[in-house]
């Protein structure tokens, strides 16, 4: 209940939707990571974009090419 809480909140607050595509360059076992980016999809059906490692000309062709709506 309060998992689902946290997600619909930050859903909500930014406006998320199915349309969405999220990149978290956050560890997902990191609780800001967690909540902005699984959670949030979840809640809102957007598309989450993992990486296994941050590498930062992997995040600036996502960027750049417009596969992404939100970065956390």
């Amino acid at each position: 209940e309060k998992l689902s809480f946290l997600g619909n909140s930050y859903s909500q607050t930014i406006g998320l939707s199915a349309k969405d595509r999220i990149f978290s360059m956050l560890p997902q076992s990191h609780g800001y990571g967690l909540c902005t980016g699984l959670l949030a999809a979840i809640a809102s059906g957007a598309t989450l974009l993992l990486e296994p490692a941050f590498q930062r000309q992997r995040a600036l062709v996502l960027l750049a090419n417009g596969a992404v709506t939100v970065t956390v």
